[in-house]
Formats: structure tokens, C-alpha cells, sequence
């Protein structure tokens, strides 16, 4: 845990703040500067799909089924997190499914309501190629349903910025959040307009999160375009990329001192036609107000759609930490 005298050593010495402190007391200004600095932490998965096999998975052996072991008592402790948030790959409806889209996914407010809740999820990401797949009607009732409970959203299918980013402040840090997706030929990125989103966020707040869907599906190595608008963005202001829509985990970078998580692969998802694809990662990340990002990468593997640690050896991944 960081304390205000790192802080104030690495970040404002010789400035305004220094020069208050100094006139304290001695103790007070003691008491002050070990003070811990105010940090959030984050937990960030990709794909998380709960319906077609995933859904008969739950029916078969209870609505837990994705999330009972990689939140179990082996697992990651999701109290330890302030934001806990994922790529929530399709719509919440509780209707009859359109007949004419294949595939297509649907998830049943009556089950995500209460499994979202029940682990930890309070964000989730939904500018991706599958939440308009019930249409308009379908889209509002995602966002009534996980709204109602409390479950915070980003993005639109569609991009439309002005009415999806997502602000919050936790423990005293701001956080402007953007989605974007970049895989739908019909509402293409308006990539001038998002850098201009980002820079007003920025001015809100002490940092901004990109979730962005893109890529190409399967291949675990991101292209040039993912590179290029990744290394503009930053350029622009934000200040940490997560993507998803690979299915598979693709590289990390670090740019002009910012990482850049090009694909976290899959989360829950019933895919099992590679190893690739039933290969995730999460991420453990601490935001500081001393204007730092650390992140601690938990690989995870899915055994039937359900997540769990990955094994190095015959360690726990987490024992290393």
C-alpha cells in the first residue's frame, strides 16, 4: 500500500502540497503523510456469455455452475474488489427469440439478475456485435434489467458515445469509462468523435478505461488496425485498454507507459473446438491516486464454460502473488 509520503516524493515534491505539510506540526504532518493513498481495485474478465450450453449447463447442475469455482473457496475472493466487470456477450430478455439470426444469445433477467449480483459484478460491458441481437426492445431490456439491480453499464452496439460512457468515483479516484465496438460494418467507429469523448473524461476525471470489442475472431495476435487505434487512443488520454472479441487471449503491450490488453479471451463461453479458445485471462488491477496502473494478469482456463484458475505446475497461479 502506497502511503501520501511516496506520493508526495514522487509526484508533487517542491509543489504547494509539500509546502503545506512542512508547516504542520510535527506530529500531525507525520500523521498525515503515512496516511495510506487512496486506491481502486478492479477485477476484468472478457467474454462472458450465459446462454445456449452454458444455460442447459446451469438448468443441469444449478445456476452457480459458471462461477462456483473460479469465485470458490479455491479460487479469486471478489469482496477484495471495488469494480468487478466483464463483456457481457449478449442481451437479458425474458421473450421469445428472434427466428431469423444465427447465432444468436439471450439471458433470462430472472437468472443474470440474481448471478451477477450474487458474484460481485457491478459493471459490465456491453458495446459488442451481440447485444442488439433481440433488436431495440431487446436492448432496453437489458438495461432495465441489470440496472434495476444495481449493475452498472457501458458502450452501445451501435457506438453512440453521448449516451453510454459510464463515470463513477470510488475511494476518492474518478473514473470515466468508454465503450466501443469496432466489428460492426453497419455502424462503423466515428474514431475523431471517440478521442474527443475521451478528451472531455479526462477532464472529469483522474483516469479513463477503454473496453473495447474488436480484433479478429481466433487469432491470438492482434492486427495492425487493433494497434494502431490502440496507440491513438492513448495518444488521446486513456489510460488503459481491455478488449475482448477474439475469443482467444492475444497479447499485452505497454505504450507510452499505458498497458494495452488487446484480448482477454473468453470468460464463460461454450466453445470447445480449440484449446485457444477455452484460454482466458483475467486481470487484477490496482488504480493509485498517484497516478499509477498495476496490473496482475490470472490466467484462467475453462473446463465445459466454467472458468477456473490456470495451473502452473502444481501451484495455484494466486499462490504467487
Amino acid at each position: 500500500m502506497k502511503t501520501l509520503l511516496s506520493l508526495l516524493f514522487s509526484f508533487v515534491v517542491g509543489g504547494s502540497s509539500w509546502a503545506v505539510i512542512s508547516q504542520l506540526p510535527f506530529q500531525e504532518a507525520l500523521e498525515l503523510l503515512m496516511k495510506p493513498v487512496l486506491e481502486v481495485r478492479m477485477l476484468a474478465f472478457g467474454d462472458l456469455m450465459l446462454g445456449r450450453d452454458i444455460a442447459r449447463l446451469m438448468s443441469e447442475k444449478g445456476e452457480d455452475y459458471p462461477f462456483e469455482v473460479i469465485f470458490g473457496p479455491d479460487g479469486i475472493d471478489v469482496n477484495e474488489f471495488d469494480l468487478v466487470t466483464a463483456n457481457l456477450e449478449g442481451p437479458v430478455v425474458k421473450a421469445p427469440k428472434r427466428s431469423d439470426l444465427f447465432p444468436q444469445f439471450a439471458f433470462d433477467p430472472d437468472v443474470v439478475q440474481g448471478l451477477l449480483n450474487k458474484y460481485g459484478f457491478n459493471l459490465l460491458n456491453l458495446a459488442n456485435n451481440h447485444t442488439w441481437d433481440q433488436n431495440y426492445w431487446g436492448w432496453e431490456s437489458t438495461l432495465g434489467s441489470l440496472h434495476e439491480v444495481g449493475i452498472a453499464t457501458l458502450g452501445h452496439p451501435k457506438n453512440l458515445f453521448e449516451h453510454d460512457l459510464y463515470e463513477t468515483e470510488v475511494n476518492g479516484i474518478k473514473l470515466g469509462f468508454i465503450g466501443i465496438t469496432d466489428v460492426l460494418k453497419p455502424f462503423p467507429v466515428d474514431w475523431e468523435e471517440a478521442k474527443k469523448k475521451v478528451a472531455e473524461l479526462k477532464q472529469r476525471n483522474h483516469f479513463v478505461i477503454l473496453m473495447i470489442h474488436w480484433g479478429t475472431e481466433y487469432k491470438t495476435r492482434s492486427n495492425l488496425h487493433q494497434r494502431d487505434k490502440a496507440h491513438g487512443m492513448i495518444d488521446a488520454g486513456v489510460d488503459l485498454i481491455i478488449g475482448h472479441h477474439p475469443h482467444v487471449v492475444q497479447e499485452s503491450e505497454m505504450y507510452q507507459g499505458k498497458y494495452i490488453y488487446y484480448s482477454l479471451g473468453n470468460f464463460v463461453f461454450d466453445q470447445y473446438h480449440s484449446e485457444d479458445v477455452q484460454k482466458g485471462l483475467g486481470l487484477d488491477i490496482t488504480i493509485s491516486l498517484d497516478g499509477t496502473i498495476d496490473v496482475l494478469e490470472i490466467p484462467i482456463e475453462l473446463k465445459k464454460g466454467q472458468p477456473r484458475l490456470a495451473r502452473v505446475g502444481e501451484t495455484d497461479i494466486l499462490d504467487e502473488r
